[in-house]
């Protein structure tokens, strides 16, 4: 892992090992040791030097994060929340829109019903008036 990084940072800084010796006053075969993972755990004042004569910090190391980068990933965070809410709010949209689309249609079908029904109530009554035959209205 710290190999890792330390092979970012001199790619980063464009700089051969030897240049890099010349400038950390570590010795080169110390750095290609560390580089090539053959030396896992390098002391901490070496690792130091390695960085900061390349203009790098300890966070370039050990992974911390700067604060910008931190509010970055808050701000992807919300924004995919964001995102994801607003999905769920068109999909539920889309049901309710359905939903009243379906109560238009049953309350066409309702209409259409209760009209046919007083259609044919009209419809007996007047057959009941024009028969001279006994009926509901006469007697």
């Amino acid at each position: 892992m710290v190999k890792d990084r330390l092979k970012a940072l001199k790619t980063k800084a464009d700089i051969s090992c030897a240049e890099w010796s010349k400038l950390s006053t570590v010795p080169e075969a110390t750095i290609r040791k560390i580089l090539s993972g053959e030396t896992p755990d390098p002391r901490f004042d070496t690792i130091v030097k390695l960085v900061t004569c390349v203009g790098g910090s300890m966070d370039d190391i050990v992974g911390a994060k700067k604060e910008s980068e931190i509010e970055n990933n808050a701000v992807m965070v919300l924004r995919e929340a964001y995102e994801t809410r607003i999905e769920a709010l068109r999909e539920r949209l889309d049901d309710v829109k359905k939903y009243a689309e379906s109560l238009q249609r049953d309350k066409k079908m309702l209409v259409v019903a209760v009209v046919v029904l007083v259609s044919i109530i009209v419809s007996l009554l007047v057959f009941d008036i024009a028969l001279d035959t006994n009926g509901w209205l006469q007697k």
